[in-house]
């Protein structure tokens, strides 16, 4: 519910701006665990980011060094995503 109410707005990850385009929510396994999602960032075809470890940063959430890993996806082709668990 921290995320959800950034979405449009824009991050820096790594050196790029991007824009987040959607929070993915898994269901809760259990009660001990916490709820898992993903946050989604609209990308240029052309950003060179596969799968590394980069800084995410935004107001709302301050500066956290992170886990960004290109995915294919149904709405725009290629996109950027950042798994909690």
């Amino acid at each position: 519910e921290h995320f959800e109410p950034l979405v449009g707005e824009t991050f820096n990850v790594g050196q790029y701006q991007l824009t987040l385009r959607n929070v993915h929510r898994r269901h809760k396994i259990g009660s001990r665990f916490r709820e898992q999602f993903a946050l989604v960032f609209k990308v240029p075809h052309e950003l060179p980011i596969r799968s590394e470890l980069l800084p995410v940063a935004h107001p709302a959430i301050g500066r956290h060094d992170l886990l960004v890993t290109q995915i294919i996806d149904e709405i725009d082709g290629t996109a950027l995503e950042i798994c909690f668990s």
